[in-house]
C-alpha cells in the first residue's frame, strides 16, 4: 500500500538543513550517496520519535491558532521585533573576516546589524529564520573552523525574541542551520561534528526551547513546501541538482528538465512552486518553476533575464506572494555582491536594495512572515567613518562613594585629551603645551562598566590637577565633569534654538542625547542654571541633568579628592528618550558615550567668568570626536561604548 502523506501540521516538526557554506559547515564527505532513501530514512525516524513523546505534548497546533498569530497578529509581531533590532543594532565588525546578520526593509533602505559575534569567537553568524507568527528570529553564530583553536567549525543556535517589551537574546545549544516548525514549537537543525561533545553529527529535532533534543539522522539542507508536506532538498556536495522529497517516494525526484538546471539556491514561492535561478552554461534568469512532478519540472513563468538588466550574475532569489517581490543578491564583476529587488509584474528592472557599496560575502536571504522585511548575513564593514569605541564588562557590587576599590584592579583607563576652545570662554591658557595624559597641570582619564542587572552605566572619572577651582554662575567659572549619553546610538542633531532662554525652557527630552553634569563640591547651582524645562531647580542637586530633573533618573555622582586627584565616580542610567523610555542595557549593544572635563586655573575675576583673561579661561577636554555644536545637540558627535557580555550565573 503507497505510503499516505503527512498533514502539515506533522511536517512541520522537520526543517532546513545546510548547504555548501564557504566557512565549512557540515561535512559531505562522511555521508557518500545519501539519497531519496537516506531521506524517507529521517522522516521514518522523526514518525517514530514522534509516537514515543509523552501524550500530554499532543500534536503541534497551526500556527493560525495562536494568539497574534493571525493575518493582523503577524505582521503586528513583525513591527515590534524590528523596531527593538533598530533600536538596539549590535556593534559591527571589529576584524576583518567577521560575518553579521543584517537586517533591512524589503522595499529598500539601510540596513541595520542584528547580530554578530555574540559570544567569544562565534563570528560568523548566519542562516536566519523567521518564526511564522513573527515574534522569533533564529539564527546560528559559528567559529569560521579553518585554524587555530577551533579545527572544525562549532556553532551555537541563538534566538532573537522580545520579553516584557525588551530585546533579548537567548542560548538554544550546540547546532546551526536551523529551521522552525509551522506551529512554531519546533526546530530543526544541524549538528556539525565537534560542536557537542560525543553527539553524532547530523540533523537534530528539539523543542523551541532547545530541549528534548533528538537525533534525525542524513544530511542535506531541507526548505519546507508552505504547503507543509515535502522538502526542497539541496545536496551538500552538489554532486546532483536539488531535489523534491515526499513521504509519497512516487511524488519525489530530483528537480530536472532538458537544457536546463538551477544555479544557487533555490526556494519555495508557493506550493509545488519554486523561485530559483536557472540557466544552461550559468544562471542568468530567474523564475517560477513548477516542481509537482520533479522529473518534469517546468517553467511556470520568468520573472527576470540578465539581459534586461542590470549586468549581474543572480544568486540566492527569495520570493514573497504576499508582497509579489522578489530579492536577489547579485554580483557585478570586479565590483562585488550587492541586494537587488523587483515586483513581479512590473516592466521596472530590479534595483539596488541600497544606494551603494557591495559585499564580498552575500548569503542566507530570508523574509519575514509577511514578505517585509530581508534578513542576510554579509562580512561588511561600517560605511561611515568608525566612532571611537570602548569595551565595557559587565560588573556588579559597585558603591557609589568616590573610592574605586571596589573596580576590578584590571580596568583599563582610557585617556581623556582633545582639548576643544570655544572663543571668550575656554581654551588651553597655561595648558598649551602640556601633555594631557600626565601633566600634572591636567591629566584625565575614565574606566566604563556596567551593571546588567540594575542596567546603569558604571563610570570612574580620574582627574589631576594641581587646583580645584569651583564656581556656581556659569559653564566656565567652575571644575566639573560632563557625561553625555544616548541609548539609541544615533545621528540625529538638531538645530541650535533660536530662544535665548532656550536653557531655561527647553526639555531634555528635545535633545537628542542626555547631559549629566556635576561638580567636585556637594552643592549647587551647577553651572548656575536655576531652571529647566520652565521648572525652578534645587540647588541641592549634584549631579544635575542638564533641561531635566535628575530626579526623574537614576542617575548618581560621588566623588573624593586626594592631593592633587579627584575621583568622579558614576551611575548613569540612559535612555531612548527621557523621561519615558529608558534603555535596556544588555550585553553585544553600543550606546553613544562621551565624557569631557572642564578646568579652571582660577576663580572667576568677572561676572560668569564670560570676560576673564585669556591666559585663565576654562580648559574643556573631552574623550570623543570634535565638537561641531553642543555635543547634547548632536548625537552624531559622540563616541560609544560596547557592552561586553554578562557574567555566568
Amino acid at each position: 500500500m503507497a505510503a499516505q502523506p503527512l498533514e502539515s501540521a506533522e511536517w512541520g516538526h522537520l526543517s532546513k538543513l545546510p548547504g555548501d557554506r564557504p566557512e565549512g559547515r557540515g561535512d559531505a564527505s562522511e555521508v557518500p550517496g545519501r539519497g531519496h532513501i537516506g531521506w524517507l530514512a529521517v522522516i521514518a525516524a522523526w514518525g517514530t520519535s514522534r509516537g514515543q513523546e509523552p501524550k500530554a505534548t499532543g500534536a503541534p497546533k497551526p500556527a493560525t491558532s495562536r494568539p497574534g498569530a493571525g493575518p493582523a497578529g503577524v505582521p503586528r509581531a513583525v513591527d515590534e521585533l524590528v523596531e527593538q533590532l533598530r533600536r538596539y543594532p549590535v556593534r559591527p565588525a571589529a576584524s576583518a573576516g567577521q560575518i553579521g546578520l543584517l537586517l533591512i526593509d524589503a522595499a529598500g533602505g539601510e540596513a541595520t546589524r542584528s547580530a554578530n559575534e555574540p559570544d567569544p569567537w562565534l563570528d560568523h553568524c548566519g542562516s536566519p529564520a523567521w518564526s511564522h507568527d513573527g515574534k522569533r528570529i533564529l539564527f546560528e553564530a559559528a567559529t569560521a573552523g579553518r585554524s587555530g583553536a577551533f579545527p572544525l567549525p562549532i556553532s551555537r543556535l541563538k534566538a532573537l525574541e522580545v520579553t516584557e517589551g525588551r530585546l533579548a537574546v537567548r542560548d538554544l545549544g550546540p547546532g546551526g542551520c536551523p529551521e522552525v516548525s509551522p506551529s512554531d514549537d519546533r526546530v530543526v537543525f544541524l549538528l556539525n561534528r565537534g560542536s557537542q561533545a560525543a553527539a553524532q553529527q547530523g540533523v537534530w529535532l528539539m523543542r523551541a526551547d532547545g530541549s528534548d533534543r533528538r537525533l534525525l539522522g542524513g544530511l542535506g539542507r531541507p526548505k519546507w513546501s508552505p504547503g507543509g508536506n515535502q522538502f526542497l532538498i539541496i545536496n551538500l556536495n552538489n554532486r546532483s541538482g536539488p531535489m523534491v522529497m515526499d513521504a509519497n517516494p512516487e511524488k519525489s525526484g530530483v528537480i530536472q528538465w532538458p537544457d536546463q538546471r538551477i544555479f544557487s539556491d533555490p526556494s519555495w514561492a508557493d506550493a509545488g512552486t519554486i523561485v530559483a535561478v536557472v540557466g544552461t552554461e550559468a544562471g542568468d534568469t530567474i523564475a517560477l518553476v513548477d516542481v509537482t512532478d520533479p522529473d518534469q519540472a517546468r517553467v511556470k513563468e520568468i520573472l527576470w533575464k540578465r539581459e534586461r538588466g542590470p549586468d549581474v550574475a543572480p544568486s540566492h532569489p527569495v520570493y514573497s506572494p504576499a508582497t509579489r517581490r522578489c530579492i536577489f543578491a547579485g554580483s557585478a564583476e570586479g565590483k562585488g555582491l550587492a541586494l537587488y529587488t523587483f515586483e513581479h509584474g512590473r516592466p521596472d528592472p530590479p534595483r539596488r536594495l541600497e544606494r551603494e557599496g557591495f559585499d564580498r560575502i552575500l548569503q542566507d536571504l530570508a523574509l519575514s512572515p509577511d514578505g517585509r522585511y530581508l534578513l542576510f548575513a554579509s562580512d561588511r564593514r561600517p560605511a561611515r567613518p568608525h566612532r571611537p569605541s570602548v569595551d565595557a564588562p559587565a560588573l556588579s557590587g559597585i558603591t557609589i562613594d568616590g573610592d574605586l576599590k571596589d573596580w576590578p584592579a584590571a580596568m583599563p583607563r582610557y585617556p581623556i585629551r582633545n582639548m576643544h576652545a570655544f572663543p571668550t570662554s575656554t581654551g588651553a591658557g597655561p595648558r598649551q603645551h602640556a601633555f594631557l595624559s600626565t601633566s600634572p597641570d591636567l591629566s584625565a582619564a575614565f574606566s566604563v562598566g556596567y551593571d546588567p542587572k540594575e542596567e546603569l552605566i558604571y563610570l570612574a572619572v580620574i582627574v589631576r590637577d594641581h587646583r580645584l577651582v569651583v564656581g556656581h554662575t556659569s559653564p566656565w567659572d567652575t571644575d566639573a565633569v560632563e557625561v553625555y549619553v544616548d541609548g539609541l546610538r544615533s545621528e540625529t542633531a538638531r538645530e541650535f534654538p533660536q530662544d535665548p532662554n532656550w536653557g531655561e525652557n527647553l526639555g531634555a527630552g528635545e535633545a537628542p542625547a542626555l547631559q549629566y553634569i556635576g561638580l567636585p563640591e556637594k552643592k549647587g547651582p551647577v553651572y548656575g542654571v536655576r531652571k529647566s524645562a520652565g521648572r525652578e531647580r534645587s540647588e541641592e542637586d549634584n549631579p544635575i541633568l542638564s533641561l531635566g530633573d535628575i530626579k526623574k533618573t537614576r542617575t548618581r555622582m560621588a566623588f573624593r579628592r586626594e592631593g592633587e586627584v579627584t575621583i568622579y565616580e558614576w551611575a548613569i542610567q540612559v535612555f531612548d528618550h527621557y523621561p519615558d523610555r529608558s534603555t535596556r542595557v544588555v550585553p553585544g549593544m553600543a550606546i553613544g558615550f562621551d565624557v569631557a572635563v572642564a578646568d579652571k586655573v582660577k576663580p572667576a575675576q568677572t561676572p560668569q567668568a564670560a570676560n576673564d583673561p585669556e591666559e585663565d579661561w576654562q580648559a574643556w577636554v573631552c574623550w570623543g570626536p570634535p565638537w561641531r555644536t553642543l555635543k547634547h545637540f548632536d548625537a552624531g558627535s559622540l563616541g560609544e561604548i560596547a557592552l561586553g557580555r554578562a557574567p555566568s550565573p
